[in-house]
């Protein structure tokens, strides 16, 4: 009667048994617990980068989106929707008009640090890293801004 009762005999007969098994239990918790984490970031991350380069690529979708944002988090009447979404539509022309004057001097920056990036680097790195920055360029930079007129 001293000794604990277990559902396994063999548990009986090894003192410390049942112990190891919680402690086997309790890692293989944190193991599954740490995967899941790490699975579901990674995850949000790629959510968000596709959602960050939709963006980028259709900025002429963003007063909607905007709007619509606005709505569900404000309670927004249909008035003020449509007031929100004239004020967000005029000021992405804005936008525009800043990204067009900018363009020019952004493209150059990204192309000397580029060119000087590749200077240090053997002639196979250099080969990968222009694929590698023409992929994140498209992937992340947006179009040129059209004209004004155009």
């Amino acid at each position: 009667m001293n000794s604990p009762q277990t559902d396994n005999p063999q548990d009986a007969a090894v003192p410390g048994r049942g112990r190891s098994r919680v402690w086997t239990t309790v890692l293989l918790a944190v193991v599954i617990f740490v995967a899941g984490a790490a699975v579901g970031g990674g995850a949000t991350v790629l959510v968000g980068l596709r959602r960050l380069e939709h963006a980028l690529q259709h900025p002429q979708m963003m007063p909607q989106r905007i709007t619509d944002r606005l709505t569900r988090r404000l309670d927004l009447s249909p008035d003020q929707a449509a007031r929100v979404r004239q004020i967000v539509t005029q000021r992405q022309a804005t936008f525009e008009e800043i990204r067009r004057e900018m363009y020019p001097r952004v493209t150059a920056e990204l192309d000397r640090a580029r060119d000087e990036i590749a200077e240090v680097l053997t002639d196979e790195q250099r080969a990968q890293w222009q694929r590698l920055f023409e992929k994140t360029r498209r992937r992340f930079r947006p179009p040129p801004p059209r004209n004004a007129d155009g």
